[in-house]
């Protein structure tokens, strides 16, 4: 998996518009929890989970500008990793603050239980 050298993920790339239009939101953005979730939302609606290219095969970028042609302008879904990092990209332009935190879906509990590492992005209070 190609990565970032930092924690930030950054892409010169990225227009926040064209973002929007990607996940089919319209209106105001507002910088509360209501308006995350409504911008979290629209993305979770419009931008699939895919592994397609990890089924061919080939590598996973977590390059800032590798994912925003792949999601943006190519209209593709996207690994995990990308998926939680071009919504950090739309965090960043609209000035939230946060942070990724690794996490781990507990998938049938009791004996049989199953997890597998993930990650999240949280907003700084």
């Amino acid at each position: 998996m190609k990565q970032s050298k930092n924690h930030k993920i950054e892409a010169s790339s990225f227009d926040l518009q064209q973002y929007l239009k990607r996940i089919n939101f319209s209106g105001e953005i507002k910088l509360d929890l209501d308006g995350i979730k409504k911008l979290m939302q629209s993305q979770i609606f419009s931008v699939p989970f895919e592994n397609i290219d990890v089924q061919a095969g080939k590598s996973i970028s977590l390059i800032g500008d590798d994912i925003v042609n792949q999601i943006v302008a190519k209209n593709r879904g996207g690994y995990c990793y990308q998926i939680n990092g071009i919504f950090s990209l739309m965090l960043q332009e609209i000035g939230i603050p946060h942070y990724y935190i690794a996490v781990r879906p507990l998938v049938n509990p009791g004996q049989n239980a199953k997890n597998t590492l993930g990650n999240n992005c949280y907003n700084r209070k």
